[in-house]
């Protein structure tokens, strides 16, 4: 079954009659975003029960003695079935009958409280169950690395690179030290009433359409990642901005977007930061510093053959252990992430 599911997963989400597609761009938006937010979990697993129209769903972890724990669990229309599991005396859990199991990568099931779906519902499954097993196995990546941290002011003040974090609306929540001092000492960016953006204006636009990219709601394809750019004017140094999303949180609300500011001469930027924490050669972490900005390498190095590129990404990919570029974005900027390492304390 789960190789039916990876299998049908590569193709693009429609196809299928019936298929909803904003309910499935919201539960695939909702199941990664439980990577960071473990509460987030109960929410898309509801979300995967409406998608199917069921009442129940439950997510097991599948022990090496074939002991099952519960993970979490969703519940959907009260009208499209029964409860999934049920606890006995003993503490124990029991799958109920009519019920139907999805095993997933990693050493996970998950449970559905109906035996039969509708062909359209379980289109929209074989597109959303592959994406909850790679955030589950991104989800134990993460934590091998140790707990989010809600970031303090004092904390990002730490860092070398300029980070700027924004909300939701596009509005800053919180900069660091090294941000507002490129701010400061250069003409080429500002903030002012809450905003932050290029002075130019053919630039300030191209900056705004990335911010708007990373902050997209999950209906317009989920979240992309936003995009790069160089700042430059006479006898200004330049200004190097990398727009990502942002999984975290602040004292000031939650972000959702991060602007990385950095200057040559000036601390490490992301590149370098990227060669000393996971050993990558310089070729490599100017891949992943595109990868992280939602570019493709290929097309943004012309003057390199396609193949020794494609090459470095896939050096890149395996240091990091990481398949899919948004995992790699997860993995380099989450707190504690690589740039974020030494901010988690206040």
């Amino acid at each position: 079954m789960l190789s039916e599911l990876e299998g049908k997963s590569k193709a693009p989400f429609g196809g299928a009659v019936g298929m909803d597609l904003d309910a499935i761009y919201e539960t695939v938006d909702l199941v990664y975003q439980s990577v960071e937010r473990p509460e987030k979990l109960a929410t898309a697993l509801g979300a995967v029960a409406r998608l199917v129209g069921i009442e129940h769903v439950v997510l097991l972890a599948v022990a090496g003695d074939g002991e099952r724990r519960v993970i979490g669990e969703g519940h959907g229309d009260p009208a499209g079935g029964a409860r999934a599991l049920e606890t006995t005396p003993s503490g124990s859990h029991r799958v109920m009958p009519s019920t139907r199991t999805i095993p997933l990568s990693g050493g996970y099931e998950l449970v559905l409280g109906a035996a039969e779906l509708s062909p359209p519902a379980l289109a929209g499954l074989l597109r959303v169950t592959p994406h909850l097993s790679r955030a589950l196995r991104l989800a134990d990546r993460i934590a091998a690395h140790g707990p989010a941290t809600v970031h303090s002011t004092l904390a990002l003040d730490r860092l070398s690179l300029g980070v700027v974090l924004l909300g939701s609306d596009g509005c800053v929540l919180a900069s660091n030290r090294a941000a507002r001092s490129i701010v400061s000492s250069s003409a080429l960016i500002e903030m002012r009433e809450s905003r932050v953006a290029p002075t130019q204006a053919v630039q300030r636009t191209l900056f705004e359409t990335m911010v708007e990219h990373v902050l997209a709601p999950a209906t317009q394809h989920r979240r992309l990642a936003g995009g790069q750019l160089e700042l430059h004017a006479p006898g200004r140094a330049t200004v190097h901005v990398i727009v990502v999303p942002y999984f975290g949180k602040v004292e000031h609300g939650e972000a959702a977007c991060a602007v990385l500011l950095s200057s040559p001469g000036a601390a490490a930027g992301p590149e370098e930061l990227f060669a000393q924490r996971y050993h990558l050669s310089p070729a490599e972490a100017r891949v992943a510093t595109l990868l992280v900005a939602g570019r493709d390498p290929v097309a943004a190095l012309p003057e390199i053959a396609p193949q020794i590129v494609r090459g470095h990404q896939e050096r890149v990919f395996a240091k990091l252990g990481s398949t899919r570029q948004g995992d790699l974005v997860r993995l380099l900027l989450r707190p504690p992430g690589v740039l974020f390492e030494g901010a988690s304390g206040a």
